[in-house]
């Protein structure tokens, strides 16, 4: 038996601790979020998927944890944890969300400017599934 300390890399913040085994085995974290885990998570990446005409230049790479361990997320700021209904979809800025469970999609969109200025990318989240979201997040 031994110890571990852990401090988020970008001070103020907070760390997640999480189950995989409670969120189905599979979560899927932006990768400036992933701090750790225990040796039961294999660690993979993935790429967010766009819609057609989204200006988006070769995609986000995102982790892919798989197992039956405790993985451990940095966020800033505040967390969310929101759970979404079934095709109950919210769009949050790609910095702000922390992490995604299996269930939900996830594509990056870009939406207009409110102020006439150029289009800004959105993470456009579908459920069902658990998201988790950060009040400060780090620039992307």
């Amino acid at each position: 038996d031994g110890s571990v300390c852990l401090a988020p890399p970008h001070g103020r913040g907070t760390i997640l601790k999480i189950a995989l085994e409670q969120h189905g085995g599979i979560l899927t974290c932006q990768r400036e979020s992933f701090l750790c885990s225990d040796h039961n998570v294999g660690v993979g990446i993935e790429f967010a998927t766009s819609l057609p005409g989204a200006t988006f230049d070769g995609g986000f790479i995102l982790h892919a944890l798989t197992g039956n361990g405790l993985v451990f997320l940095a966020t800033r700021g505040s967390v969310l944890k929101k759970t979404l209904k079934d095709r109950e979809c919210i769009k949050v800025t790609p910095a702000a969300l922390v992490a995604f469970e299996n269930g939900v999609k996830h594509e990056v969109q870009s939406v207009k400017n409110g102020n006439g200025g150029p289009k800004m990318l959105m993470s456009a989240l579908t459920g069902p599934g658990t998201i988790w979201m950060q009040s400060a997040p780090l620039l992307l």
